[in-house]
């Protein structure tokens, strides 16, 4: 079955007002257009609108609008504050830009499966998307899941047609997408060695073709997050992505997690982590180095439980399970991944057996996938860095749901 060029355009328009659709009803009928962030979803909500709303009003990048802060990466601030500088601190216009950007994002991982296999993978890819809750749930929310989701299918969908042109400027827009996914979510800063060592393992004549082109994003990249760092040196004293890592290693590395099979693999809160032996007192960057060393301790002491716990991470990281009071979402969202699941690990078999000279496509979709499976062996495993990865993945269960239909396309 082959799609049209028309046809495919109401296709995909379709998708995209579907899940604008299905992004704003769920939005109105959870949370409310106009609500504050739902804290009691995630209490992260606060830190992110707080620092975006202080920017915006000229206090600088800080929570309490004086001290500034590396807590949360720039990312998700940038992408929202021509919304808060348009219309003020609107929580109903922030939502909606969040919403436009989830259903946008169906349009980008269509666009990068059409450059790969042509229209019918596309238009699977866009509706499959629109409709699939470890998605659209984000919308509803002031977190970093939807602007990385978005950035990062922007850059993939770029840096795929940059790979097909022979002038800079594609690439240079790659870099730049690639950097702003990065400083969305910084723990994708790992795509860069796993994107060269990648290269380094192909053939020679590959290996030569494939480093010209990763160059210029590369050296993007190293401007636009050296920029974010040395601002972070200047204001804080040290070149840090983000002083959350200290407190994701000690959540992930500590007495529990090594000792409890319940936490074992994922996060616990710090701060119920901290006492008399483990004070967690000073500034954002001594607290930081604090946590952070305290969570090197937990792993030269259990040492002998590291292939446990590394286990259980890779677990938490596929698992349609995870841990919450909210029933209805856990179902729903488990439902979605089951469902899912089979016809990504299909489409990444299929796709990689069927042709090599489509391997540098491949090797594009699967990049990220491989670098949150790094970022999970050095923290934690979450459904969370699963669902930010939906538009990639989701592309692989296009193709895994056309073999299985013998749909295949060439």
């Amino acid at each position: 079955m082959t799609l049209s060029a028309r046809a495919t355009r109401w296709l995909l328009a379709g998708a995209f007002a579907a899940a604008f659709a299905v992004r704003l009803a769920v939005t109105v009928a959870f949370t409310g257009l106009g609500a504050p962030p739902n804290l009691s979803a995630n209490p992260d909500q606060a830190e992110y609108e707080q620092i975006t709303y202080n920017v915006s009003r000229g206090a600088g990048y800080s929570m309490n609008g004086t001290t500034p802060t590396a807590v949360r990466p720039p990312g998700f601030t940038l992408t929202l504050l021509p919304v808060y500088e348009m219309f003020g601190r609107s929580f109903a216009m922030a939502r909606l830009c969040l919403i436009l950007l989830s259903a946008c994002t169906c349009l980008l991982a269509a666009w990068s499966a059409y450059q790969w296999r042509g229209h019918m993978p596309a238009v699977v890819s866009a509706w499959w998307l629109a409709i699939y809750p470890g998605h659209f749930y984000y919308a509803m929310h002031f977190l970093s899941e939807t602007v990385y989701a978005f950035w990062l299918s922007a850059a993939v969908a770029c840096t795929l047609a940059a790979m097909r042109s022979r002038r800079i400027l594609p690439h240079a827009v790659a870099g730049v997408l690639w950097a702003l996914a990065i400083l969305t979510r910084v723990e994708l800063v790992v795509i860069v060695p796993v994107a060269w060592a990648l290269v380094l393992c192909q053939s020679r004549e590959r290996r030569t073709a494939w480093s010209r082109q990763l160059v210029v994003p590369t050296l993007i990249v190293g401007v636009l997050v050296g920029a974010w760092m040395t601002r972070n040196f200047v204001t804080l004293g040290t070149p840090t992505l983000s002083t959350q890592r200290g407190c994701t290693f000690w959540g992930s590395h500590n007495d529990v997690t090594f000792t409890s099979a319940r936490f074992a693999g994922t996060w616990v809160n710090c701060s119920g982590l901290v006492n008399v032996t483990h004070p967690i007192q000073g500034t954002e960057v001594v607290r930081e180095r604090l946590a952070f060393s305290y969570g090197l301790d937990a792993v030269r002491r259990h040492a002998w439980q590291l292939p446990y716990l590394t286990a259980m991470k890779i677990w938490r990281l596929v698992s349609p399970f995870f841990d919450t009071t909210n029933q209805a979402s856990l179902w729903t969202m488990a439902a979605g991944w089951i469902v899912a699941a089979p016809f990504v690990v299909l489409g990444i078999w299929s796709t990689w057996k069927r042709s090599r000279a489509t391997r540098s496509t491949w090797l594009v979709l699967v990049s990220p996938i491989l670098a949150t499976l790094v970022t999970t062996l050095i923290f934690y495993g979450s459904t969370r860095y699963r669902d930010s990865m939906a538009p990639i993945l989701l592309i692989f269960a296009a193709f895994g749901l056309l073999k299985a239909a013998g749909m295949e396309t060439a």
